[in-house]
């Protein structure tokens, strides 16, 4: 789901981000939406607005959002 706008590599790069958007890097220091743990778990939950830029991830679970927020870590820190 987040590679397709994010990349591959969490860099913002992704190849479907809708129109006229830029999405975030996700392995950098600056984070627009907030960079804490429970930030990003609220932002992948509840989306961020306008929802046609990053819609809310409700169908996924507690677990999964924790998942992905490890990945994020990982990725970061390979850069």
């Amino acid at each position: 789901m987040c590679r397709s706008c994010h990349g591959l590599a969490g860099k913002g790069d992704g190849i479907a981000a809708p129109p006229g958007t830029k999405p975030a890097n996700l392995v950098d220091a600056e984070w627009k939406h907030g960079s804490s743990d429970a930030e990003i778990f609220k932002n992948i939950r509840q989306g961020i607005a306008p929802f046609d830029v990053m819609r809310p991830q409700k169908g996924l679970s507690d677990a999964d959002i924790w998942s992905i927020i490890h990945y994020l870590r990982s990725l970061a820190a390979k850069k």
